[in-house]
């Protein structure tokens, strides 16, 4: 029976307009079993200006140490164990990666309206392999039309 758990980042959006930011990162543990990525959401909050925006999903080629601050992922029953998958934001600057091949794009709109993903099945979830590495990461990157725009990244996964 599979665990499942939430990572949340209120984070604020490049300080110029188009540009893309990283606000999260998922990374696998040695040995672990593998995670997989149910849900993935995008809000912004308290913007009057209308505009487009995208949660970019994307895997880094090379992960030695995502850097960040670290995230505790929380259980969605608080009587499950500590998740092994680990979780990184935005709110120190993350270690440079090389090359992110992005693989899935969220749409949400700049005055509040959320944009999400979920998988239809455990099959169709996004799967982290454990050791890190090519397979082992996830990254959540925003652009929007509009400069600093006030956004809440939430990402869902299990573990088991």
């Amino acid at each position: 029976m599979p665990f499942y758990y939430r990572s949340n980042r209120a984070a604020t959006t490049n300080g110029t307009g188009n540009t893309c930011t990283s606000h999260v990162r998922l990374v696998t543990v040695a040995n672990q079993q593998n995670c997989f990525v149910v849900g993935l959401y995008a809000a912004v909050r308290n913007s009057t200006t209308a505009g487009s925006g995208i949660l970019r999903v994307g895997r880094q080629t090379t992960v030695t140490t995502a850097g960040g601050t670290s995230l505790t992922p929380a259980p969605s029953n608080p009587l499950n164990r500590a998740a092994d998958t680990t979780a990184f934001t935005d709110a120190t600057a993350f270690n440079s990666a090389v090359g992110t091949a992005y693989s899935l794009d969220i749409g949400f709109a700049q005055t509040g309206g959320q944009g999400g993903w979920v998988a239809l099945e455990r099959d169709h979830a996004l799967i982290l392999n454990p050791n890190a590495g090519a397979n082992g990461n996830i990254t959540l990157d925003s652009f929007t039309a509009t400069a600093s725009q006030l956004l809440e990244v939430t990402a869902e996964h299990g573990e088991g």
